[in-house]
């Protein structure tokens, strides 16, 4: 069995180059705005092109869940969904597209210290995960409607 080297503490490193390869553990803070040449973007195409994301994958043994919230930096999107899997049908499946920050922010934070939030008029979503917690908590997806019940495709 090949063994993985720990992961990177801070992407990227203290030189300003990315980490590349296959680490084992929780990766540190990411911030590409430290990028050396030739991996650094001019400063005005930073905002066009930096995209951010957190998502969540949630399982029991009767539904799947899956949230994310994506920070595009021109705009923002969330989505979120369940099956039941016993069912094997949709309960929902929702995706929104908004306003990137104040309206909408993920972390730069990859593990510990994660958040991010996603609003537009009639849904919230929320992630975040204390500094000194192993688990993803606080996960909120809210809205002022009742969900629908998704008819199933395919």
């Amino acid at each position: 069995m090949l063994a993985l080297s720990p992961s990177p503490p801070e992407v990227p490193g203290p030189d300003g180059v990315p980490p590349f390869g296959a680490y084992a553990g929780e990766l540190g803070p990411v911030n590409l705005d430290r990028l050396a040449p030739p991996h650094a973007l001019p400063g005005w195409a930073r905002r066009l092109r930096r995209k951010r994301w957190h998502y969540a994958l949630y399982t029991t043994p009767e539904v799947v869940v899956v949230m994310a919230i994506a920070e595009l930096g021109y705009a923002a999107n969330a989505f979120f969904a369940a099956v039941d899997i016993r069912e094997k049908q949709p309960l929902i499946d929702t995706t929104l597209l908004g306003l990137p920050a104040p309206l909408s922010t993920v972390s730069d934070a990859m593990s510990r210290g994660l958040a991010g939030s996603f609003r537009v008029p009639g849904a919230r979503f929320r992630f975040l995960r204390t500094p000194d917690s192993d688990l993803l908590g606080d996960v909120h997806p809210a809205a002022t409607e009742t969900p629908r019940r998704c008819a199933a495709t395919g």
